[in-house]
């Protein structure tokens, strides 16, 4: 760092200490940060020493805001300014801008960078805030439609922080939204194939805050999933998964009324519409290379439930790529960015396993562009969506009868 530079840090951090409330330094201050040649740094040094000596100073706010928003600045300095704003007690209004501002930035092309992930830190404590403030519902729709994109578009074993955190914020800000619900259910249903004990542990903490203040509708299909997780097969091969599933189910028995837990924990799995949502992929997949009934094809199974609110097809196809990866464990796939690259990538891996390809997609629903996109496809791959299955057993069963077909 330079001498001038060097002075320039002993200046601002004595002003911080002997110029609180002096007009004169103020004012200094503000004129200086009206000069457009200010590099970010000296800018953002500026706004941080302004705002010590003059609490809520709306020029140095708007410093901070300008760095956060401007693609040039760097990580260190964005992660200063928001620091800064989160520091400020701005009320309501301030609140929502700094939420607001943060959307925006993260809807930038380098939104997944570790900027991203402390900045989420901030964005949920700034929510907390904000909830014990009247605010109208329509001022964050942006930030629930955010917050609900996230959680559908972020595959949890590459990003699970990024995943429970959106989780808990939605939950806090749209009390009735029953995505991070199922999010989170599905997470630990999971267990321990995809996730670490410590990971499941807090995704099981998580939730427990998330259905504190839900209606108790919400609560019933939580307790009919979470039952899969319980049983004395999965008790012995992965105990972790037992026990967080136990420990929210013991949570919600211990907080909803005896004949609601009753009415949930005894729901007929034939008329459980959740179930589809929740279907062990793994168990599914584990069945179909078991039996081989049909060794001269590979089925590939991949849950699209979290992806039926996606329109575009790109954003689609990398997706169920994705989920492909996870059930080619020792294949090395080289990324994909759109429908061409996943046709000539499932091709190439057609090639590679020296058998004919089928993809199986199950879901709650399947909305237009998953059925378009498997249209596109089935042409050189056999891809097809399952939605009207409830349970595991039936879709194993479907599958093979799609496979013997062919």
């Amino acid at each position: 760092m330079s001498r001038e530079y060097e002075y320039f840090n002993f200046l601002m951090s004595n002003l911080k200490e002997i110029a609180i409330g002096n007009h004169k330094a103020i004012s200094t201050l503000e004129n200086i940060l009206k000069n457009e040649k200010l590099d970010d740094y000296t800018k953002c040094s500026i706004a941080e020493t302004l705002e010590i000596i003059d609490v809520g100073n709306i020029q140095a706010i708007s410093i901070f805001v300008e760095i956060l928003l401007n693609s040039r600045s760097s990580i260190e300095l964005k992660l200063n300014a928001f620091r800064a704003l989160d520091q400020i007690d701005l009320g309501a209004f301030g609140q929502l801008e700094i939420i607001t501002t943060l959307v925006k930035l993260s809807q930038s092309p380098n939104s997944y960078s570790e900027l991203f992930s402390e900045l989420l830190t901030f964005f949920s404590e700034a929510v907390y805030r904000l909830k014990v403030i009247e605010i109208n519902k329509s001022d964050i729709y942006p930030i629930i439609d955010f917050m609900q994109n996230l959680l559908i578009t972020t595959e949890p074993e590459i990003d699970l922080h990024i995943c429970y955190m959106a989780a808990e914020i939605l939950g806090v800000i749209d009390p009735t939204n029953e995505v991070p619900i199922i999010n989170l259910t599905q997470i630990l249903l999971k267990g321990t194939s995809s996730y670490l004990e410590k990971e499941l542990s807090h995704v099981a903490w998580i939730l427990e805050k998330v259905l504190m203040k839900r209606d108790i509708s919400l609560w019933k299909p939580v307790v009919s999933s979470l039952l899969n997780g319980v049983s004395n097969e999965i008790y012995e091969n992965d105990y972790i998964k037992f026990k967080e599933c136990y420990r929210v189910l013991w949570y919600c028995a211990q907080n909803m009324s005896y004949p609601d837990f009753y009415n949930a924990y005894n729901i007929p799995k034939k008329i459980l519409e959740s179930e589809r949502i929740f279907i062990d992929c793994y168990a599914i997949q584990k069945e179909l290379d078991r039996t081989t009934k049909h060794p001269e094809i590979c089925c590939l199974v991949v849950d699209v439930s979290h992806l039926e609110n996606l329109t575009d097809q790109n954003l689609l196809s990398k997706r169920i790529w994705n989920g492909l990866q996870k059930q080619l464990p020792d294949f090395e796939l080289p990324k994909v960015n759109d429908i061409g690259d996943l046709e000539y990538e499932l091709d190439k891996l057609q090639k590679e396993l020296g058998k004919k390809l089928a993809i199986a997609l199950y879901g709650k629903n399947a909305n237009e562009a998953i059925h378009q996109l498997c249209q596109s496809l089935t042409e050189s791959i056999p891809i097809r969506p399952f939605i009207e299955e409830k349970s595991t057993q039936e879709l194993i069963d479907r599958i093979n009868t799609w496979l013997s077909e062919m």
